[in-house]
């Protein structure tokens, strides 16, 4: 368990790092793709803009939050004259659906981006992705990269949010000081909403940290009784707050910071907090091999794990950026939610998974035994 104090700390960094240690360790190397094998590109270069424009527009793959990110991706644009076309979806349904694509030959995605790196050792073995070294990454830990294949862009953490106009002062008081256990309070049955674990990346991270990782604390008996509240589930947890901030629940777990920072920023009636162990998960990325934009999808692939691009997405919300060189200027300032007395930063990470090679099973054998115990199928 990766302790957590104040995480723009160079000290902070450092740990949280250190707990990544060893997550493309096993991972094959295929060279697939324009990029020489193991050497860096030249950055972002005219002649590479140049290519990149000719091609015309990007598609992008991701789990990311849809609006943020098209404000993300929508400054990319206005930089290079370069427009993305963003699909978003749950990490292991949208994984399943670009290897599909591969595998017939029908080659859509040129960028994938998913919170669980574990996926990809098969895509690449497969030939799926584009082996390529962008610029600059010597700025990100060996722990959060391997080389010339995945790149992650930052680290999310997940907590629980409640909508301020649905809950008394006693019911934040109770919940807040809790911890995780006390979501299982009975005053949260029919007001509570999570997501299935089936979704994928990080949603799949949160329920194996109870079921698996801590269930001697936690274990079946915790699930259990969220399930007896009878919560909406969701097989996406974007949706789950959406239909949170319109006031329909009260409460809903895996609160990712990157969304909460974001619907806070628009004036939501939401506040979150991050109960120990707090889950956490990258987001990574990479060049699909038979991407229909080469060009393009590496400079988006520059640009995303430049500084520049890293400081373009924290203008929108707050993550931890992979970048060694890059924080959050909202933190330093106190600004926004940094300030707000009821936010405080995680402070500890639960990242083991990552290096525990029951949770890469491509089984997912914990996804049936969720979906018994929330009496839950699929559609």
């Amino acid at each position: 368990m990766t302790k957590l104090t104040g995480w723009n700390s160079t000290l902070a960094r450092r740990s949280v790092l250190g707990g990544l240690a060893g997550i493309g360790a096993g991972l094959v190397h295929v060279g697939t793709g324009q990029a020489q094998t193991g050497a860096p590109s030249a950055g972002i270069t005219e002649g590479l803009i140049k290519a990149a424009k000719a091609e015309g527009a990007l598609t992008y793959y991701h789990t990311s939050d849809l609006g943020l990110t098209a404000k993300w991706t929508a400054a990319f644009t206005k930089k290079f004259g370069i427009p993305v076309k963003n699909i978003r979806g749950p990490s292991y349904p949208l994984y399943d659906r670009w290897m599909n694509e591969e595998r017939v030959g029908k080659h859509i995605a040129d960028i994938v981006q998913i919170s669980d790196p574990t996926l990809f050792p098969v895509a690449q073995k497969e030939g799926f992705i584009a082996t390529y070294i962008p610029a600059g990454t010597t700025a990100i830990p060996d722990s959060l990269k391997v080389e010339g294949v995945w790149y992650a862009m930052n680290i999310d953490f997940m907590g629980i949010v409640y909508n301020t106009q649905e809950t008394t002062a006693d019911e934040v008081k109770q919940l807040t000081s809790g911890g995780w256990n006390a979501m299982t309070d009975p005053r949260w049955h029919g007001r509570y909403a999570t997501t299935t674990p089936a979704a994928g990346g990080s949603t799949y991270t949160y329920w194996y940290m109870f079921m698996e990782e801590y269930k001697a604390q936690y274990g079946e008996a915790f699930v259990r009784k969220l399930a007896e509240h009878k919560p909406t589930i969701y097989s996406s947890k974007v949706l789950a707050f959406d239909r949170l901030v319109a006031g329909e629940f009260a409460i809903s777990d895996m609160a990712t910071e990157s969304t909460m920072t974001e619907l806070y920023t628009k004036g939501a009636p939401v506040r979150f907090f991050f109960p120990d162990p707090c889950p956490a998960s990258p987001l990574v990325q990479i060049v699909s091999a038979h991407a229909p934009k080469p060009n393009g999808a590496r400079l988006f692939q520059e640009w995303t794990l430049s500084e520049d691009g890293q400081l373009e997405w924290l203008k929108y919300t707050s993550v931890l950026p992979s970048r060694n060189d890059v924080t959050d200027p909202r933190k330093a300032a106190r600004k926004d939610w940094f300030g707000e007395p009821w936010y405080a930063d995680p402070t500890s990470l639960y990242l083991k998974y990552l290096k525990d090679p029951a949770f890469a099973d491509p089984a997912k054998p914990l996804i049936p035994i969720w979906n018994k115990i929330f009496g839950y199928r699929s559609e």
